[in-house]
Parts: C-alpha cells; sequence; structure tokens
C-alpha cells in the first residue's frame, strides 16, 4: 500500500489525512485518529508513613495539556480506602471554578490528620471543561499511606525518680538525647534502668518491645517485666504490653 497524507493537530490529538492506492485502485481518503488526553492528573502526599494525631498534605496536581486555558472544576472531592481513618483539618475546600493556563498546571491542597491506625491509599479526580462542557477527566491515586499507632517509649536509670523518664511526648526511630540512659559500674555491679511504654493513641492498644543489644562483650542483659524474666520474649519481639 502506498499513502500520502497530512497531519493536522488540534486539542484532542492528531488528525492524519491519507489517500492509499492498492493493485492500482484508488481508495477513499481514510482518516487516522492519533488521540491525546486533554488534561492529566497527580495525586501527591507529603510523607507516606505517619502516626495517629500527625498531619499531612494531599496535593491534586492537574495540567492542562492544550494551548487552550482550560476550566477545573470545582469542588474536587478528596477521598480514600483503606483501614486508617482521617479528618480534614484544611483549608476549606474551594468553591466555583479555577483556570487552569495553557500548558499550565494547578495545585489544589487539603491538609489531613490521622485519627487511628491502618493503610489507605488517596485518590481524586480532576475534570477540565472547555466552553460549558466537560472536555476530559483525570483519576490519580497517590502511593500507599501507613499510619502507625502513637507508642512513646521513655527510658531512665533505676535510681533516678519517675519524673526523670525521657523524653515524653517524642518519637524518635533512632534515640537521642534525652532518650538515652548511660550508665558506668565496676565488674559484677549492675547496671539497671527502667523503661516505660505510653500509650497516646485515642484507644487502647497492645504493643510489642523488640530488645536491639549491642555486640559488646562482658556484659550479661537481662529483661525484667516486674518480676518476670522476659528476656528471650523482648529479643524476639513476642513480649506483649497492653496500654
Amino acid at each position: 500500500m502506498n499513502a500520502q497524507g497530512s497531519a493536522l493537530l488540534n486539542d484532542r490529538g492528531w488528525i492524519v489525512t491519507a489517500s492509499r492506492t492498492q493493485a492500482a485502485v484508488p481508495n477513499p481518503d481514510i482518516r487516522y485518529w492519533l488521540m491525546r488526553p486533554v488534561m492529566d492528573a497527580e495525586a501527591i502526599i507529603s510523607t507516606n508513613r505517619v502516626q495517629v494525631g500527625d498531619t499531612f498534605m494531599f496535593t491534586l496536581r492537574v495540567r492542562n495539556l492544550t494551548s487552550t486555558p482550560r476550566t477545573l472544576g470545582l469542588p474536587i472531592g478528596f477521598q480514600f480506602n483503606g483501614t486508617a481513618r482521617f479528618q480534614l483539618v484544611g483549608p476549606t475546600m474551594p468553591s466555583g471554578s479555577r483556570v487552569v493556563p495553557a500548558f499550565g498546571s494547578l495545585d489544589i491542597q487539603q491538609e489531613i490528620r490521622a485519627i487511628n491506625a491502618g493503610t489507605s491509599t488517596w485518590f481524586s479526580q480532576g475534570r477540565l471543561f472547555s466552553g460549558g462542557r466537560s472536555v476530559d477527566t483525570a483519576i490519580a491515586y497517590a502511593e500507599p499511606l501507613r499510619v502507625q499507632d502513637r507508642a512513646d517509649l521513655l527510658i531512665k536509670k533505676a535510681d533516678e525518680p519517675a519524673s526523670a523518664y525521657g523524653v515524653n511526648n517524642e518519637y524518635q526511630s533512632q534515640p537521642s538525647g534525652g532518650q538515652l540512659r548511660h550508665n558506668s559500674v565496676a565488674v559484677g555491679e549492675t547496671a539497671e534502668f527502667h523503661l516505660m511504654v505510653e500509650n497516646d493513641d485515642t484507644r487502647t492498644r497492645t504493643f510489642r518491645l523488640k530488645a536491639d543489644e549491642g555486640t559488646n562483650p562482658g556484659w550479661e542483659v537481662l529483661h525484667f517485666f516486674k518480676t518476670q524474666n522476659v528476656s528471650s520474649a523482648h529479643k524476639e519481639r513476642r513480649r506483649l504490653c497492653a496500654a
């Protein structure tokens, strides 16, 4: 088949018009459509891991892929699926409509607070209008979000008062500063520390403790819950503490 033609580009795609001949017999013109979207959308979360009570930002970014300004219909619903639960913090969802400039983008943002543990996936939908009619729609999904229980682990030396537990309401994945305690003892003496688990969540939780011990020789490390030796359970993250 021999084909000759031209290509025209408009806001919806490329229109290719071609004439072809086969076995020396002319055929009618054929129009080929190579469609391209008018818009695309991206859902963005500021972090993929939070704790109960933390807030994060959800952004819907809508891009206009055409040479014509388009109208973004509002309001746009922010939705999620999964086991975690949330509440909207602000700002107030805009009403009316916004113009997305030619080959430009527009961000719609919402601050959200996690109110219980679990996992979720947030998504939203954007719809562009031109001349009062819808010309394209896009749904965007953010990466999965994990909401962790808010457990506060505090430590003090055994001979310190209860007020020395540190540090309250700091949630460090790697302890530093006041979350660390050091003690020096002679050979044969005992260095004793106390741990306290605080449940800063809004409902009863069960936590697992795991001891990651150093490799310095010459120490025997034992873990007790009240008077019960729970050393092996702590090392294997099997010890349950309800709070």
